[in-house]
């Protein structure tokens, strides 16, 4: 009896998501939320807590997001950009008579293009270079710095800028 409880109660629950306060930059005059891609896009979202595994060798796994987004042009056309899920955190309770829903914490990215990677990277270069004494600017040959710039390449973060 205690089962079918935990079950009738996953079914009446539906599965939501929903912006963090704090990527909630403001709200449109009708009340939709604004958010703001610099700084990340965070969401949580809940689904039903699913039956816990009961046979040996069964798993349950956690929670992933995937996302699709669009950037959305001022003549209202779409164009299809690729975005990232970087999940941040997860959990849930399925045990008991009311079980909690299981979520998923996760961060939006809409990175730049490649093009503007390469620049972003390339300007971060030329400041590194600036900073340089005339002796490191010396040992700095053209080998060091094409790996230079594939590291910087990997590791600049930078989130497309428009609507989506």
């Amino acid at each position: 009896m205690l089962l079918s409880a935990s079950v009738a109660f996953a079914i009446d629950t539906l599965p939501s998501c929903e912006l963090a306060k704090e990527s909630i930059v403001s709200r449109s005059s009708s009340g939709l939320a604004q958010v703001s891609n610099p700084s990340g896009i965070r969401i949580t979202c809940r689904v039903p807590a699913r039956p816990f595994p009961t046979k040996p060798g069964e798993t349950r796994y956690g929670l992933k997001a995937a996302t699709t987004a669009y950037e959305i042009s001022a003549d209202g056309s779409k164009k299809l950009v690729p975005s990232e899920v970087q999940i941040v955190a997860g959990g849930g309770d399925g045990f008991g008579p009311n079980p909690e829903p299981e979520w998923v914490e996760f961060d939006v990215l809409i990175p730049i293009d490649s093009k503007e990677l390469d620049a972003e990277a390339r300007r971060y270069l030329a400041k590194l270079k600036e900073s340089m004494t005339p002796e490191q600017k010396r040992q700095f040959t053209e080998d060091a710095q094409k790996k230079a710039l594939e590291n910087l390449r990997q590791s600049v973060y930078q989130n497309r800028i428009g609507h989506f």
